[in-house]
């Protein structure tokens, strides 16, 4: 806080942190920028910054007001690092019986917008601001970059931001593509698409049990809950663009599967049915390859099935079970 105000600054972090009217915090956060308040310092690691709250303010009424003040803290940080060194926020998402937090998810800038539920087009504008004071888009990408206030006794999970904008905004998602085509060469692409949401423990170790989906298998994953023309753009849009730029087939999630694998045990019918939609070389080497318990595709498939028939004949039974017992409680 050098630079900055010590004072302004703190009180423009009480202000994120209670802030429930837009037009009351947007004029503190104008005055205290005027006094020299730091608007991307936080109090701890947990709360929300300044500028976090107003990326993330909607509502077409304050657009030209939040568009002025990022204009301001734009001019303000331009002769510093970009915006992807800043710390990231620890949010608790996990908490034991005596309410210590047991494990905290890392939310980065592109996490805030995309998780917003403003209007896309203040969004997608937002985003812009964003890229364009970030240097380098492979760190702001990639959680293991992230910087942390300090390492918390718990365990961390994160998502690759770009697997967080496919899920919530395709216009984010492809925003995020244009700018890594733009500035990225194919390595750095490759290893952008094929960056793992993780878990750590608190020494930073993997936990290899928890997730380790790639934004291929979030894409193939999607297909499951997607409308229809939302399932049209996975196949025949983003799963492209993900492999023209690097994406594995190949990876694997925390049960071993590969994207393919995920659509198969989806019951995924489109990607299922036409492997050489995810595999565009040799599509039949999915059948050779096993997951993390040593079985073929086709075997864990009929596990599967075999298990999903018990408990369909299990549910029948106990739905014939209790039509009699309430037939018999009326004849009495």
């Amino acid at each position: 806080m050098k630079k900055y105000n010590r004072k302004a600054t703190m009180k423009l972090a009480e202000w994120a942190k209670t802030a429930r009217f837009a037009d009351n915090f947007l004029n503190a956060f104008g005055t205290l920028l005027e006094d020299g308040a730091d608007p991307t310092w936080r109090a701890s690691s947990s709360d929300i910054s300044a500028l976090e709250q107003l990326l993330g303010i909607g509502g077409t009424d304050f657009d030209d007001r939040v568009w002025d003040l990022l204009g301001i803290v734009g001019n303000i940080l331009s002769g510093g690092e970009g915006l992807e060194c800043l710390p990231v926020r620890m949010d608790s998402i996990e908490r034991t019986s005596d309410e210590k937090t047991h494990c905290y998810g890392l939310v980065s800038l592109v996490d805030v917008l995309a998780e917003s539920g403003m209007d896309p087009e203040l969004k997608s504008r937002r985003l812009a601001w964003l890229l364009d004071h970030v240097r380098d888009i492979g760190k702001l990408l990639d959680p293991a970059e992230w910087k942390l206030e300090s390492r918390p006794d718990s365990f961390v999970f994160y998502v690759p931001p770009l697997v967080n904008a496919l899920r919530n905004d395709v216009a984010m998602f492809d925003m995020l593509m244009d700018r890594i085509e733009l500035t990225c060469d194919e390595r750095e692409r490759a290893r952008i698409m094929n960056l793992y949401a993780e878990a750590e423990d608190r020494d930073g170790n993997p936990i290899d049990h928890f997730s380790q989906k790639t934004v291929l298998h979030a894409a193939v994953n999607m297909m499951s809950y997607a409308s229809d023309d939302m399932k049209h753009r996975i196949v025949s849009f983003v799963i492209p663009r993900l492999l023209d730029n690097g994406a594995s087939p190949d990876e694997r999630d925390a049960k071993g599967l590969t994207p393919y694998g995920i659509a198969c045990e989806q019951m995924e019918s489109t990607l299922a049915g036409s492997p050489e939609l995810l595999r565009p070389d040799n599509p039949w080497r999915e059948f050779g390859l096993r997951d993390n318990q040593g079985r073929l595709l086709l075997a864990r498939l009929l596990e599967k099935l075999v298990d999903d028939l018990e408990y369909w004949i299990w549910e029948s039974c106990e739905n014939d079970r209790r039509d009699i017992e309430r037939h018999e409680e009326a004849l009495e």
